[in-house]
């Protein structure tokens, strides 16, 4: 599936963003994303269970 150009324009506070081939894959800075939503992904976490 093709990505209009301005959804992979880097951006500050952004998921940063690496193409490989059609492939997009979009890495979440855990700083950025604590500073922004603080408390946030420490809940996510502790309600996902582990990998079996």
């Amino acid at each position: 599936m093709p990505f209009p150009r301005d959804t992979l324009r880097p951006e500050r506070d952004s998921p940063s963003t690496r193409a490989e081939g059609e492939v997009r894959y979009m890495t979440l800075r855990r700083e950025d994303l604590e500073t922004r939503f603080p408390g946030v992904l420490g809940t996510i976490l502790a309600a996902t269970p582990p990998p079996a």
